[in-house]
């Protein structure tokens, strides 16, 4: 709720005193931050390359999306590569390039 909002330090410490750290919690403080453009991008990947969990699609894609907002192409081209890597021809492809 906190990310949602804009207020990425309550969210931020919200979620860093979780106990257990689901799929659910992780996609919603990348979603969270990427809306608002926190989403520190350069971390964002950093952090989907490095949790204990394997990241999925609705991850690299909230960053994808973060990434469109903010123009941020070098990013976006590697989240582009890693979504179509784990589901190719979903139509990624056609969604970021540099103009």
């Amino acid at each position: 709720m906190y990310a949602k909002i804009g207020d990425a330090g309550s969210a931020q410490r919200i979620f860093e005193d979780l106990q257990k750290k689901d799929v659910m919690a992780w996609t919603s403080m990348i979603i969270g931050l990427a809306m608002h453009g926190h989403g520190c991008f350069d971390e964002a990947m950093r952090l989907l390359e490095e949790m204990p969990i394997q990241p999925n699609v609705a991850m690299w894609g909230a960053l994808l999306n973060g990434c469109k907002m903010h123009e941020n192409f070098d990013i976006a081209d590697q989240v582009r590569r890693y979504i179509t890597e784990m589901e190719p021809g979903n139509g990624v492809d056609v969604f970021v390039s540099k103009v």
